[in-house]
Order: structure tokens, then sequence, then C-alpha cells
């Protein structure tokens, strides 16, 4: 249970940044949960805005992520390491309200690597998800709830991420 709160306190404490709609890059930190399996970690994400065929404009909606997370604890009474790397596009549902929450929805490709007691298993992996930026009062910062599938081989692994978002 100490685990859990360390992350909580970490996401509060730690910056981080996510979502395409009106800026040029930006970078998510925050927590993850595997569903069923008592597994925690960090999850990291960052979305670079595909420029258009313009000088100076971006397409608002489009962006290419990269994504890393880590989960460990027990699956099973079995200590278990889960770690994906992915990378892919997100498309967000931009609208010109500040206030209202950007919904957004990705696709990923990658690999996972699943360490059981030593062992690993290394396997391409698909993540399909979507989410919400809700843009705080101060310019730059969001609160983002995210949920993937990630799909390896005949496995469909649930990820629930809630981080702080920094635009820049």
């Amino acid at each position: 249970m100490r685990i859990r709160y360390a992350w909580l306190v970490l996401l509060l404490l730690v910056p981080t940044t996510a979502g395409a709609h009106d800026h040029f890059a930006d970078f998510c930190f925050g927590v993850s949960d595997a569903y069923q399996s008592h597994l925690w970690g960090p999850y990291v994400a960052v979305t670079k805005t595909i420029p258009s065929g313009t000088p100076g404009e971006k397409l608002r909606n489009w962006g290419v992520v990269g994504d890393f997370s880590t989960h460990t604890g027990e699956h099973d009474e079995v200590d278990v390491r889960f770690t994906s790397i992915m990378g892919g596009l997100r498309y967000s549902f931009a609208h010109s309200n500040p206030r209202r929450p950007v919904p957004f929805v990705q696709a990923l490709l990658g690999g996972v690597n699943v360490k059981t007691d030593g062992a690993g298993d290394a396997d391409p992996a698909l993540a399909l998800g979507v989410g919400f930026d809700w843009r705080l009062p101060q310019e730059h910062l969001a609160v983002r709830v995210q949920g993937d599938y990630i799909v390896q081989g005949r496995a469909i692994t649930p990820r629930i991420s809630v981080g702080l978002v920094l635009y820049y």
C-alpha cells in the first residue's frame, strides 16, 4: 500500500505534459495501473504536433506519440515487471474553448517485455486508447486521464493512467 501512496505523491510533485491541439510539443508523466494484477508504475509520453505544409502552421489535431511505461508488482503471487515502449499517432478533438476537456484517441505500435521471477519474454504489441486533457487555470498545465488496451499476441491488458500535463 505504501508504494501506491509513493506514486501518488510523485504524481502530484512532478509536472507532466501531453496533447496535440495547440502547441509545438508536450511531455506527459503519470502513474498507471494494470487491471487485476496489482501492478503499478510510471507512464511517460512525449507528443510532437505534426506541422502542416504551410510554414509556421501546425495540424492542430494530429500528433506523433512516443510512449513508455513500466509496471511492477504481483500477479497470481508471482513477481512481475511489465515494460512497454511504443510509438504512433494521436488525434485530438480540439476546440476553441480552453476550459472544456479535450478528448483524444491514439493508436501505438511497439513492444512489451514481461519478466516473471527473472525470466523475460518480449513480444510485439498494439495499444489502442482514449483520453481527456482538462486544462487547469495555469496556462500551460492540464490533467490527463487515459485508458488503453495493450494487445500482445492473445493477451489484452487494460492500462489506466492519470498524470499532469505541461504544454510548450
